[in-house]
């Protein structure tokens, strides 16, 4: 069985959609509550996505040994979280996570206990799931294929383009807020937040123990306005971490 980049690709998008469903659900199990987890506003976490098609890919050849194929995967899902949590840090000053306080951690950015679940999951994924999906993606004409890539390309760019605007966003409003001391209520502050609240609701939300690597104080301080603005935020917990980070 041949794969293309194209099905590799679709491959991606469906392991991130799984990821999405199973990370959504531990949450919601934890919480206690509905969550919508992940930095897309698609229902695709594309950490999972890589962590499954970097592993099935680089494993295709050892699936008769489960435990060769659980370690590589946990191998390539710390590397994804590491880049998923400096990336945003390194570009735009966000910390979507803090781990200081759980155990199995890497400087308090990855969680061994999310990675080794993570792990576990793209193992069985592999084992029994993985060849058969790509099998029936592989039979299929590519003339259905190819247009359903693209429009997912097209949709998760977008998506990505967005999600890096609003964190761009986000950090230029606190470099304000520090640079010029500014109230949380002055006009300047309140427009943007009228403009982009409901991002920025939907990112603390889905990231509890968001910080920011320059302004930690004034990023608590636009939390506490969105909450009395009547945007309920969660409060980081001391709980399993989700399974996005």
């Amino acid at each position: 069985m041949r794969l293309l980049f194209v099905h590799w690709f679709l491959l991606f998008a469906l392991y991130g959609f799984w990821g999405y469903i199973l990370d959504s659900a531990y949450s919601c199990l934890r919480r206690q509550k509905l969550t919508n987890n992940g930095l897309l506003a698609l229902p695709i976490m594309p950490i999972h996505g890589f962590t499954a098609v970097i592993s099935a890919f680089f494993t295709s050849i050892y699936v008769g040994n489960p435990v060769f194929v659980f370690l590589f995967a946990i191998l390539i899902s710390c590397v994804m979280r590491v880049v998923s949590v400096y990336l945003p840090e390194i570009a735009f000053g966000i910390i979507l996570h803090d781990y200081q306080k759980f155990k199995f951690s890497l400087h308090g950015r990855v969680n061994f206990y999310a990675s080794t679940i993570d792990a576990a999951v793209v193992t069985v994924l592999i084992l029994f799931v993985h060849n058969p999906v790509s099998s029936q993606l592989a039979a299929a004409p590519l003339a259905v294929v190819l247009p359903v890539a693209v429009a997912l390309c097209i949709a998760i760019g977008y998506d990505t383009f967005m999600v890096s605007r609003h964190l761009s966003r986000l950090n230029s409003l606190l470099s304000l807020m520090e640079n010029a001391k500014m109230n949380i209520r002055a006009t300047s502050v309140q427009a943007p937040l009228r403009r982009d609240g409901a991002k920025y609701h939907r990112l603390f939300h889905a990231f509890p123990a968001i910080g920011h690597k320059h302004h930690p104080e004034m990023l608590i301080k636009i939390k506490e306005q969105l909450i009395e603005n009547g945007k309920q935020i969660d409060t980081p917990v001391s709980a399993p971490p989700d399974l996005d980070g």
